[in-house]
Parts: C-alpha cells; sequence; structure tokens
C-alpha cells in the first residue's frame, strides 16, 4: 500500500493558493536555506522534538530508550557511551535527493540514496551541546534511530508531552478523505488542497497519486516547490496540478549555492519549462534582509518574472504561466522548532523584515520594484 511520511496538516489556510486550503506538509528536501521556517521538514524520516518547558524530569524517558539517546538535562554526559548490544551501527546519514535531482523513479519515502553533506545533516551540534544555552541536550539526535528507525518509546513514557515524533505515515486514502471533510469550504471560496514541505516531490510518487486522487474528485490542488527536481517528476504531475507555487531563493547561482547548499541552474530550467508548459504558477520570493533583499537581486526577480510570461506566449490562455509574485518578508516565527531538534539556527539573530525600523519602506520598495515584471505583486501568502 502506497504511503507517505508528512509531518503536518493545516486546514482552513489561506496563505497557501486561492480560497480556504488544507495545507499537506512532506518531509524531505534537497535544500538547507539557511532561513528554513520548517527544520522539521528536512530529513526525510521520522524525528524525535523537545520541548523543554514541558519536561517533568520524570527519568522515564531515559529509562526505555534502548540506544541510550535520551539523557536527562543536568547530568547528560556530551561524550555518548558505547551502543548498547544488539544495536546497529549508525552508517553515514543518507538521503535520496541525488538520485531524485537525477530524475531516478523513487519509492514513495526513500530511493537510492546519496551521502549528506554538512548542510544536508542540518549543521546539528556537537553530540549533547544545547543550541542557546550551553546546557546538556536532552536528545542525542545522532544516536536515536540507531536501531534502524526512530522506535518512540521515548514519547511513549514521557507523562507531560515534552516529546513528540515528528513524521506520521499516512495512505493516499487516508489523506483525501480528511481533506474532503472541507469540500464544501473549497467549492464555496474556490480553495482546495496544497502539497508543501519541504519538497513535496521528495516523495514524488506518493505526491503524484495524492494529486491523481483529488484531481478525480475535482478538488483544486496547488503545488509549493522548489523546483529543485528532475524534470520528469515535475512533469508527471502536470495533469493533476492546477497551481504550482515556485519558490525562487536567489538568480545568482554561487549565492544560492552559500545561501541553500545547491546550484539553482535546475530550479531556473523547471521554472522556464512550467511556463513553456502553460502551467499555472505563482512565484515566491523571500525577502532575507541581507541577502537578498537589495535592488539589485530585486530587478533580476523582476526580469526573470518577466521572461517566464514570455516563455508562456502571447497565445497563453488567461490563468496560465506566472499569473503572480508573492514576496515573502523574514519572520521568526520558526526560531524556536530549531532548539526542540537540537540544531542552530544561522539567522537566529536576525530579527524579522516586518519589525525592523525601515522594514515597510523595504518592502513597499521591493514590491515597487518586482512589479516591473507586469504581473501583480502581493506581499505574503
Amino acid at each position: 500500500m502506497l504511503t507517505g511520511l508528512m509531518f503536518d496538516v493545516q486546514r482552513y489556510s489561506l496563505h497557501d493558493g486561492p480560497g480556504i486550503r488544507t495545507v499537506v506538509f512532506l518531509k524531505g528536501c534537497p535544500l538547507r536555506c539557511l532561513w528554513c521556517c520548517n527544520p522539521e521538514s528536512q530529513r526525510p524520516e521520522p524525528e524525535i522534538e523537545f520541548r523543554e518547558s514541558h519536561c517533568q524530569q520524570s527519568g522515564r524517558c531515559t529509562e526505555v530508550c534502548p540506544v541510550g539517546a535520551v539523557s536527562p538535562l543536568s547530568s547528560a554526559s556530551p561524550h555518548p557511551s558505547p551502543l548498547p548490544e544488539g544495536s546497529l551501527p549508525l552508517p553515514p546519514p543518507t538521503v535520496p535527493f541525488a538520485a531524485l535531482r537525477a530524475g531516478a523513479e523513487l519509492g514513495p519515502i526513500r530511493g537510492e540514496a546519496a551521502p549528506l553533506s554538512w548542510w544536508e545533516r542540518g549543521a546539528d551540534l556537537s553530540p549533547g551541546l544545547s543550541p542557546t544555552r550551553g546546557e546538556v541536550r536532552k536528545i542525542d539526535h545522532e544516536r536515536c534511530g540507531r536501531l534502524g528507525k526512530v522506535c518512540g518509546r521515548c514519547v511513549e513514557a514521557c507523562p507531560n508531552g515534552a516529546l513528540r515524533v515528528v513524521g506520521q505515515t499516512r495512505t493516499v486514502d487516508e489523506v483525501v478523505a480528511a481533506a474532503l471533510r472541507d469540500a464544501a469550504y473549497y467549492r464555496r471560496s474556490g480553495g482546495g488542497v496544497t502539497l508543501s514541505g519541504g519538497e513535496p516531490l521528495a516523495q514524488p510518487v506518493f505526491a503524484r497519486e495524492l494529486l491523481r486522487a483529488l484531481h478525480d474528485r475535482n478538488v483544486h490542488t496547488a503545488v509549493e516547490t522548489t523546483g529543485c527536481v528532475s524534470w520528469p517528476l515535475l512533469e508527471a504531475i502536470l495533469p493533476y496540478t492546477d497551481l504550482f507555487l515556485y519558490d525562487i531563493k536567489h538568480l545568482d547561482s554561487a549565492t544560492h549555492r552559500r545561501l541553500t547548499g545547491v546550484s539553482n541552474q535546475t530550479i531556473r530550467d523547471n521554472a522556464r519549462r512550467l511556463a513553456e508548459a502553460g502551467a499555472a504558477m505563482i512565484l515566491r520570493v523571500p525577502l532575507i534582509p541581507g541577502h537578498n533583499a537589495h535592488d539589485d537581486h530585486l530587478r533580476a526577480v523582476a526580469d526573470f518574472a518577466a521572461s517566464l510570461v514570455a516563455a508562456a506566449g502571447v497565445d497563453a490562455s488567461p490563468g496560465r504561466g506566472v499569473v503572480e509574485v508573492h514576496l515573502m518578508p523574514f519572520h521568526q516565527l520558526g526560531k524556536d522548532k530549531y532548539r526542540r531538534l537540537g540544531r542552530t539556527y544561522a539567522l537566529g539573530d536576525l530579527p524579522g523584515l516586518r519589525e525592523a525600523p525601515d522594514g515597510s519602506e523595504r518592502i513597499r520598495r521591493a514590491r515597487e520594484i518586482v512589479a516591473g515584471c507586469g504581473r501583480p505583486v502581493l506581499i505574503g501568502g
């Protein structure tokens, strides 16, 4: 039975496509954007998050962990002891994105794997160190899962919900049934279902079949994508996708690699192919102060959007090609997620753009510049 791995489902969303929507967040992403607000989406497997404020120090989690990955805050050792007898050694972390970018037909969650680079590992701290206060860390994320998967025994043992497994497996039918509960809202508002992540096409077979099932039931479908996948994977979902929310992080390839860990060549090529195919697209551009929110880059965004409008052709029907551009001001809403996962956040000290003294003016100017592409420019989703 075909299953996918997701970390959240949000109902009644107004920010990820038209109308009232259900947003399905799938795990796995080939990018490691410095500003990522969903770090729990990055790795293509379940993981444990820890909310320190909920911890009652019962000690039950440490008693049940089979690999010694859970330690008390007050006494954990930053140098973990040998693994318990019978547990598996941890191989180099793996992820299917090399195969994904090469166009391999992957299974619903995992495919042939390639070793993770430092950015694919999420720039984790050394085992045992807290990301903010120098305390000893509650969860050793490198050890957790060494039996082959996250067992979740610590979560079951926790009396106060301080521990949670991020990543649940669901079938296509289960997700469709949940989404159809709000079908009346979709019809009345022009809404539907959006696949997001992470990168939904990190699970290409599951994403395609879910989109197909929703499309067959006359549900409007949207896909938020990084575009960092092989073209055949995007082409396979074209018949079942009504709208692409297409992320543009930076248009200079070297800077894009520095900010996200990957080149933007595939992303640019796929955007052009989608435009030429007549797909409806909304370009989404994060505004990150000091990285991509300066005038020169915003002019490049306007030029790139205009080139995609031209690629769609003068005969493109209304609602085809680039229909809008959305500028997404940087915020800090995901900051605490890094602490829960035991990771550092590279931009943790950068103020949100809306909170900056000149934030409103910078956002206004960004909108003014990008409007040169000839398409409506909105702030936010």
